[in-house]
C-alpha cells in the first residue's frame, strides 16, 4: 500500500516535467525575449528665479507598444499635472506654474517596462528574400524639416569632418567614426 503514493507521486512528477517541456517546445529559440524593469524617473527644475510669472515643465510619459508594456504608473507631484497625447501616439506630463513661489520643483515618476526584444524573422531566414512592405503613410512628414531635425546640409557637413578626420573609408569605419565623437559628446 505504501507504494502506490511513491508511485502516483513519480507518475505526476514525470507528467508536469513533460507538460513543463513541451510548453518549452514552443516557443523555440527565435521567440522574442523579455526584460523587466522598475523605474524611478526624476525631474527637479531648480533656481526659479522670484518673480517668475511662469514655469512649464513637459515630462515624456511612457505608453504602451507592440514591443512595451507599462504598468503601475505612479506620479508624485506637489502641482496638478496633465497627460497629453501627440498626434502620432507619444505621451508628455505638462505642469503649469503660474507666478510660482517655490525656488524649486520636484517631480517623481514610478513605472513597471516589460519590453519584448523585436525580432526580424525574415532576415533569419536562409532563403531571405527582400518583401516589398506597406509604405508608412506619415512616411513624407518623417522625411520632411523639422526645427529640431535640420536637413539643409549642416549635419551632413559635420558628419564628413568627421569622417575625414578619422580617416574612414567603408561604412563600417564611418559609423564607428560618428558614434566615437557623439560618445565624446
Amino acid at each position: 500500500m505504501k507504494r502506490f503514493p511513491l508511485i502516483l507521486s513519480a507518475l505526476c512528477a514525470t507528467l508536469f516535467i513533460f507538460i513543463s517541456s513541451t510548453s518549452l517546445i514552443h516557443v523555440g529559440a527565435n521567440a522574442p525575449r523579455e526584460r523587466k524593469f522598475e523605474f524611478e524617473y526624476k525631474a527637479l527644475v531648480k533656481n526659479i528665479p522670484t518673480g517668475a510669472k511662469r514655469v512649464d515643465l513637459w515630462i515624456p510619459v511612457p505608453h504602451d507598444s507592440p514591443f512595451q508594456k507599462i504598468t503601475g504608473m505612479k506620479i508624485d507631484s506637489p502641482h496638478e499635472y496633465k497627460i497629453h497625447t501627440s498626434q502620432y501616439g507619444n505621451r508628455v506630463m505638462h505642469i503649469s506654474l503660474h507666478n510660482p513661489q517655490e525656488s524649486s520643483v520636484a517631480v517623481t515618476m514610478r513605472f513597471n517596462a516589460i519590453r519584448k526584444e523585436h525580432l526580424q524573422e525574415r532576415l533569419q531566414q536562409a532563403n531571405y528574400a527582400p518583401v516589398k512592405e506597406e509604405r508608412d503613410p506619415n512616411m513624407d512628414r518623417w522625411l520632411q524639416p523639422d526645427r529640431l531635425v535640420p536637413i539643409d546640409g549642416k549635419i551632413k557637413q559635420w558628419a564628413q569632418e568627421v569622417v575625414d578626420a578619422a580617416g574612414a573609408k567603408t561604412d563600417l569605419e564611418k559609423a564607428r567614426a560618428s558614434i566615437t565623437i557623439s560618445s565624446q559628446l
